[in-house]
C-alpha cells in the first residue's frame, strides 16, 4: 500500500502484511539510549537558560550520568541518575553521595537490558551491600 500521507481506516489494511520489528536486546538498548539521550539533552537545555533557575547540576559516573535540580528539593524526573550499568556498580555509592550531599533522593533509572544477566537474583544480590547500606541508613 502507498503512504499517501492520509489517515487509513482500520478496514483498508485488513489483509496487509506490516513488518513489525522484533524486539531484541540490541533493540532495547538502543532505544533506552535514546531516551538516555533525550533525558540528558532536555535537563542540558534547562541548565543552559540564562541564570540556571533550577541549579542544574550535571556529573558523570562512568556510564552513568546523574542529575540534579538543587532548586527543586523532591525527587521526580529532576533527580535522577540514568546509563547505570553492572561496570558502574562500583561507583554506586560516589552516586548516591553526590546527591546526599546536597540533601536530595533520586531516582535510578535502571536498563533492564542491563540488569538481567541474573534472572532469579534478587536486586541485592546484583548490588550486595552498597544499596541496602544506603536504604537502610537514609529511608528508615
Amino acid at each position: 500500500m502507498e503512504d499517501t500521507g492520509r489517515v487509513h481506516k482500520s478496514s483498508e489494511l485488513e489483509g496487509q502484511n506490516m513488518q513489525i520489528p522484533v524486539m531484541t536486546k540490541q533493540l532495547a538498548r538502543r532505544i533506552q539510549r535514546v531516551i538516555n539521550s533525550s533525558h540528558l539533552g532536555g535537563i542540558s537545555q534547562v541548565q543552559q537558560q540564562p541564570g540556571n533557575l533550577y541549579d542544574i547540576v550535571i556529573q558523570h559516573f562512568g556510564n552513568a550520568t546523574a542529575y540534579m535540580a538543587r532548586a527543586i528539593t523532591f525527587p521526580g524526573w529532576w533527580n535522577r541518575v540514568i546509563g547505570l550499568e553492572m561496570e558502574d556498580s562500583g561507583k554506586l555509592d560516589d552516586i548516591l553521595a553526590f546527591f546526599r550531599t546536597h540533601h536530595l533522593q533520586c531516582n535510578i533509572d535502571l536498563d533492564p537490558t542491563e540488569f538481567t544477566q541474573l534472572p532469579t537474583a534478587p536486586y541485592s544480590m546484583v548490588y550486595p551491600k552498597r544499596v541496602n547500606r544506603h536504604f537502610q541508613r537514609e529511608y528508615r
